[in-house]
């Protein structure tokens, strides 16, 4: 989530010294990311108020997660989302199979990793997760199933399908809107048995986006 923010703020002198009141001038535009920094020029605020408001401006720079008010470069930064496709060669009724040979179409924030075809999370929010699986000329009756799986969890969406006939050409898919802690991770597996290694084809693979805080 991007905010902008343009903030100049001046203490002035300060009021009814006993009671610690402070006059406040301050000029400012953009989404400020807290609540509690709210303010009218020339605002009287009391001495708990002005601290609140100290803490809150430190915590534009030196914050660390998304929701305490913090602008930082990672929340600047474009948009969090990437995409991938694979082609590998998944063996006959091996089990969950980790997809890990990806040709990267793209990744804004260098999160994923094709080699391994892990995702980890940026950021702590809610995301958008989709994979998918295909194969060509499946033998009849054969399974074929995928799974979006958070490696310290186990699988959060799951797809399916039985060959209805020889010479078929499958395809499943798994999609998922979740809530993923900042260096979670993520990936994909498959299954097949139909009697042989079997490539996967296009539009196999594994995308996601962050969609925004929880």
């Amino acid at each position: 989530m991007q905010q902008c923010v343009d903030l100049t703020l001046t203490i002035i002198g300060t009021i009814r010294p006993y009671e610690q009141e402070y006059i406040l001038m301050a000029t400012g535009t953009g989404n400020l990311p807290n609540p509690s920094m709210s303010f009218s020029p020339f605002a009287i605020l009391t001495a708990e108020q002005m601290n609140n408001l100290v803490s809150n401006i430190n915590s534009l720079a030196t914050g660390t997660g998304i929701g305490d008010g913090a602008v930082t470069s990672e929340k600047l930064s474009s948009t969090i989302a990437f995409r991938a496709t694979s082609t590998q060669s998944i063996a006959n009724g091996a089990g969950a199979v980790n997809v890990t040979a990806y040709t990267e179409v793209f990744d804004t924030g260098g999160d994923f990793n094709h080699t391994t075809g892990i995702f980890t999370a940026p950021l702590t929010g809610i995301y958008q997760l989709n994979a998918a699986s295909a194969y060509t000329d499946i033998t009849q009756n054969a399974r074929m199933g995928l799974a979006i799986s958070v490696i310290s969890v186990g699988n959060i969406a799951e797809g399916f399908s039985t060959s209805g006939a020889a010479n078929h050409d499958p395809a499943q898919s798994a999609s998922v809107t979740c809530k993923l802690t900042a260096s979670q991770t993520v990936r994909v597996t498959v299954f097949q048995d139909s009697g042989g290694a079997q490539a996967l084809r296009t539009p196999s693979g594994f995308s996601g986006f962050f969609v925004g805080t929880a």
